[in-house]
């Protein structure tokens, strides 16, 4: 079995209303991938292809108040076909 390891960061999106990421440098076909987003509390699409975990998102307060937050983590498999952004 194979240690796990971390290879790479994404890059930063700071867009509320839409997860719009690169593929990080250095990826594989069969890495295990994460998106992780944190809003205040406003709702995000799943993007295509991944999954989000279980239990997500975690929320508390108010949509867009100033105690507000959202937690999402998405997943995936990478694929040898996989490239550029993830939307």
């Amino acid at each position: 079995m194979t240690v796990p390891s971390w290879k790479a960061v994404g890059t930063f999106e700071a867009d509320p209303a839409s997860i719009s990421v690169n593929y990080p440098a250095g990826w594989s076909a069969g890495d295990l991938l994460f998106i992780v987003a944190e809003t205040a509390n406003q709702a995000l699409s799943t993007p295509s292809g991944w999954t989000l975990l279980t239990n997500a998102p975690q929320t508390t307060g108010t949509a867009g108040g100033t105690s507000a937050t959202a937690l999402y983590v998405w997943y995936r498999f990478a694929q040898g076909g996989d490239s550029g952004t993830v939307s």
